[in-house]
């Protein structure tokens, strides 16, 4: 499976970037997606080409990318609420798989400062390890949640309302 194999725009791969939700690493897989897709720039081929790259490597050519693309500053709130609605988009294109989804919006969570609807994919998490034989009906509610962040108002998500009820009901 690929990555983000998503209709990526400069935004969502700042935002992406500022939370520690994508790897240097998939940079290079990243900028060809966006070169197939039309977009161009020095920069961007430059990305494209990087071999295994680490952040150091990575960092001032994305800059670049993301000066020549266009993508706007971003505060700390906003990138978290555009990576999340990115990653949901991702699990409900079947980019990554509900789990992959649910882990990536945990670590979205800790990284956020704990806003309260990402909260509760950190207990999906927990109830898919704790309760192995319901995976198949937390995968159904995680993606159940994931449209929830799509649907929600772009500037609810990451400071939305309270957290929904677990995933596994306790009776």
């Amino acid at each position: 499976m690929k990555p983000f194999t998503i209709d990526m725009g400069p935004t969502a791969l700042r935002a992406l970037w500022q939370t520690g939700q994508l790897n240097p690493e998939d940079l290079p897989e990243v900028a060809a997606e966006l070169l197939i897709s039309g977009a161009d720039s020095q920069a961007l081929r430059e990305l494209a080409g990087l071999a295994r790259p680490t952040r150091d490597d990575a960092e001032p050519v994305l800059a670049r990318v993301l000066r020549d693309l266009g993508a706007p500053a971003l505060e700390p709130d906003v990138a978290c609420r555009v990576a999340a609605r990115a990653t949901a988009a991702r699990a409900l294109s079947g980019a990554i798989s509900p789990h992959d989804a649910a882990v990536a919006l945990s670590a979205l969570c800790a990284a956020c400062a704990w806003p309260p609807d990402l909260g509760w994919f950190v207990a999906a998490l927990d109830e898919w390890v704790d309760v192995p034989h319901e995976r198949p009906h937390i995968a159904v509610q995680i993606l159940e949640e994931c449209r929830g962040l799509l649907a929600a108002p772009a500037d609810a998500t990451a400071r939305g309302p309270a957290a929904p009820a677990s995933p596994v009901d306790p009776g």
